[in-house]
């Protein structure tokens, strides 16, 4: 079979960012089929228009894109990307699209393409849009809204087969009365050949970047609006008399400035919160090796809450316990297979729990062990390519 793939936002391991696309492709060839996927370059260097990442073929498009551009810059973006796209898959050809958002208007080359060459068009939704920019206040404008319903209800309708990445994600599609039969949900997986859940360097890279014995809080990952990073920066500021903790954020976005600026005011800047600059996908194992818990913040956005966070995923996979600071499908499974703590959003009452928690290290590390177990019971990236191997050959 073959698949064209349709991802705006591409990552390889060599990049920062989510490898899903990447990962799942590659599996793809493996199980022998041919992938062609499409992207941009949004600002990287890429030495051909043509590239091959483990057997697939990555077209690149060259269109810059950054989350610190303007919410009409990005705009401009999208549908520059949607336009040349649809030309570069009609050109190569398949029988199956196979699109994942965001953005939303992936839907109009994947839909136009699947048309066009009369073959199935397949959708995957990584979040849902514009339900989450409209309750975030980020579209605002009434006549985007209702555009953007109507795209949201064209991809969902025009799609063969829609993949969504939480089981409430899915709720969210089938509530717009979409037939729950056309939903799978396949979740963001686990790479288990990346991490060594056993944590045998765990002191040798705490050395290699100043740290020693104490317990380190990793935040791998974008620092956006979405994101609520400032919340760690509050967190340290209680925890600022405990010289026990320390807030580690590995990352890049556009409201890093402003985390940085806050941290400053509250004297917490390399004291007990540090930032460093996103690396790649490759690279970041070192902290998730030497973390003792990894930690998921957004904003308290009921809406955001449906989220499929890859650092949830990484953490099961290198065996560290997950910490997060809101409700929904994440928290009750924390709860439920004791892999972790759900937050009090009030960082005063997180600030207590985390201290406490320092009193009972048996349950930490229990805590560790079940969630490398549960990444390789439920959520091997193996398993679930199969899955979606399912999906497009039905």
């Amino acid at each position: 079979m073959k698949i064209i793939y349709l991802h705006q936002y591409y990552h390889n391991p060599n990049m920062s960012g989510s490898t899903r696309s990447y990962e799942m492709g590659r599996r793809l060839v493996k199980m022998g089929h041919e992938v062609h996927l499409i992207t941009s370059t949004r600002g990287y260097h890429v030495p051909k228009k043509i590239t091959v990442d483990d057997g697939m073929f990555v077209h690149w498009i060259n269109i810059d894109y950054s989350n610190r551009m303007s919410f009409y810059r990005r705009l401009y973006s999208f549908f520059a990307f949607a336009i040349l796209s649809f030309v570069y898959a009609i050109r190569i050809k398949g029988d199956i699209i196979f699109a994942t958002s965001t953005p939303l208007t992936i839907a109009l080359p994947g839909v136009a393409a699947s048309k066009w060459l009369k073959i199935p068009f397949f959708f995957e939704v990584r979040d849902l849009w514009p339900t989450v920019p409209i309750a975030m206040g980020q579209i605002k404008n009434k006549l985007i809204i209702y555009a953007s319903k109507k795209l949201e209800f064209f991809a969902y309708n025009n799609a063969k087969g829609i993949v969504a990445l939480s089981d409430d994600m899915k709720k969210g599609i089938v509530k717009l009365g979409i037939n729950q039969t056309k939903v799978s949900v396949i979740p963001n997986a686990c790479d288990l050949n990346l991490f060594n859940h056993l944590k045998n360097n765990k002191f040798l890279f705490r050395e290699k970047y100043g740290f020693s014995n104490e317990i380190i809080i990793l935040y791998p990952g974008t620092i956006g609006i979405v994101n609520h990073v400032e919340w760690l920066v509050n967190l340290c500021f209680e925890l600022k008399s405990n010289p026990m903790f320390k807030v580690l954020v590995v990352g890049d976005g556009i409201e890093k400035e402003k985390v940085l600026s806050l941290a400053q005011n509250l004297k917490v800047l390399n004291n007990n919160f540090f930032i460093i600059n996103s690396v790649s996908k490759s690279h970041v194992t070192e902290y998730f090796e030497m973390a003792d818990f990894v930690i998921s913040t957004i904003l308290p956005i009921k809406e955001l809450e449906a989220n499929s966070a890859n650092k949830f995923f990484d953490a099961l996979a290198s065996g560290t316990p997950i910490l997060i600071n809101h409700g929904g499908w994440q928290a009750e499974f924390i709860q439920s297979e004791n892999c972790g703590i759900a937050l009090p959003f009030d960082v005063s009452k997180a600030a207590k729990v985390l201290e406490e928690l320092n009193e009972i290290e048996e349950t930490v590390v229990k805590m560790g062990f079940n969630a490398r177990n549960l990444a390789e019971e439920r959520f091997s990236r193996d398993k679930l390519a199969s899955q979606l191997e399912k999906i497009l050959l039905k």
